[in-house]
């Protein structure tokens, strides 16, 4: 059994939480949840979640965490450039806690002050590496700018909508959450390894 996690709300500190489960991770079990929903989707690139960004009534919100991620495994090849896309990802973490102590309106507008000309320098030089950089095509590095790539219709999405995110960190810290709860009433080790690689994202 595979435990989903949901967790929703506008706000700072989103208050709603769904938990269901289901004998596998098909994208059918996802899309059928989440049929009749309308409003911003926050997940990795799962493939459920990417039909459902076809739906016009979904705004899509890739997490950057993940993007971090993919870029911070590729340990080997253009070193340089790979440590000034985390450095550029940083910054975007660093201003979105700071926009998190303002109105949404101040929120907003710094976003597309601030955050908007890293994303679009991001998109810029990312093309530009993957086209004329020379990286080997099987490399974790060119693996990270095809999946870069790949969210550039969505990655400034989260700017347009006040109580979106950079990530969906709320709905995987709340299932590492419940993970423990099952691990102190009984469940195995394997169950709670397997449950961990379970698909998370933040409504």
């Amino acid at each position: 059994m595979d435990l989903w996690t949901i967790c929703g709300g506008s706000s700072a500190d989103p208050p709603y939480r769904i938990y269901f489960f289901k004998e596998n991770r098909k994208e059918e079990n996802i899309i059928e949840v989440l049929k009749n929903y309308h409003g911003v989707l926050h997940s990795d690139k799962y493939s459920g979640y990417v039909k459902l960004a076809q739906n016009k009534d979904i705004t899509c919100n890739p997490c950057w965490a993940h993007i971090r991620h993919k870029f911070f495994e590729a340990e080997s090849g253009a070193l340089v450039f790979r440590g000034w896309v985390l450095d550029e990802i940083q910054k975007l973490f660093k201003l979105e806690e700071k926009t998190w102590l303002l109105s949404e309106e101040e929120r907003l507008k710094l976003r597309k002050e601030l955050e908007e000309p890293i994303i679009d320098e991001l998109i810029k030089k990312i093309k530009d590496k993957l086209i004329y950089g020379n990286i080997l095509p099987k490399s974790k590095l060119r693996k990270a700018l095809g999946y870069f790539l790949s969210l550039i219709p969505y990655l400034k999405n989260y700017l347009k909508h006040p109580f979106s995110r950079l990530d969906n960190n709320v709905a995987e810290r709340e299932l590492f959450a419940q993970l423990l709860l099952a691990e102190r009433i009984g469940c195995s080790l394997v169950l709670l390894m397997e449950q961990k690689q379970d698909p998370l994202f933040y409504l």
